[in-house]
């Protein structure tokens, strides 16, 4: 990763190249010579679809995080603003449900005006399995979202996302039904550590058409005859 290290010029050339062919985002492949009349940039390629995954998680340097998809996004939907850096969608579930299927229409939730926290049990304090699953209980009756893991010492790690309101009804739940005396603060996790936060305790709203019941449909069908 080298952003922050590319000249001005650099930048320039690379955005003439991308005006010159019309395309709205890209990946520019530039060549740079340093030589005694300075430094020249010589344009190898450019990708329509470039692999954007490769800026933010690169094999040397920090990377940029979540700034290459964020700026595709907001040149698209410049109304978009990212209100939760730390955490993000995993599709990947959501995707399998539409091939398979199951619905046809997936809607997730607006994160507008929600608050994003992460809590801990008290040290030496543990939660039992069963207790666990009643997580997704929890967090649904508060009408928020989140995801819930054992630290190292048997204790909990508790990352919730939901309107103000909704996560301290959230934790009282917690505190209350669980029996944990008290839950304290803790630091927010990084995407790393949040990328199945949607996935573990996340109910999207599905909405059925005719074409998903009858892919449905279809696949049972076959699944008996596979049997018979």
């Amino acid at each position: 990763d080298v952003t922050n290290e590319a000249s001005a010029a650099a930048c320039e050339t690379a955005a003439a190249a991308a005006a010159a062919l019309g395309v709205p985002n890209c990946g520019v492949d530039l060549i740079t010579h340093h030589g005694a009349e300075g430094e020249r940039h010589y344009v190898i390629e450019v990708n329509s679809r470039p692999q954007i995954g490769s800026h933010c998680f690169p094999m040397v340097g920090p990377g940029q995080s979540n700034r290459a998809a964020e700026q595709v996004v907001r040149a698209y939907f410049p109304g978009s603003v990212a209100s939760h850096p730390h955490v993000y969608f995993s599709f990947g579930h959501l995707r399998r449900m539409l091939n398979r299927g199951w619905a046809g229409v997936i809607q997730l939730p607006r994160l507008g005006g929600t608050r994003h926290q992460a809590f801990a049990t008290t040290p030496g304090e543990l939660v039992s399995d069963a207790s666990l699953r009643s997580f997704k209980r929890l967090f649904s009756s508060s009408a928020c979202l989140g995801r819930v893991s054992r630290d190292a010492a048997g204790g909990l790690s508790i990352n919730v996302i939901g309107e103000p309101r909704s996560v301290a009804t959230f934790k009282a739940s917690v505190e209350k039904h669980l029996q944990v005396s008290t839950l304290i603060e803790a630091p927010i996790s990084d995407c790393d550590a949040a990328v199945n936060l949607f996935d573990r305790y996340y109910d999207p709203a599905f909405i059925t058409t005719v074409p998903s019941v009858k892919r449905s449909v279809k696949r049972v069908l076959v699944g008996l005859r596979a049997r018979k």
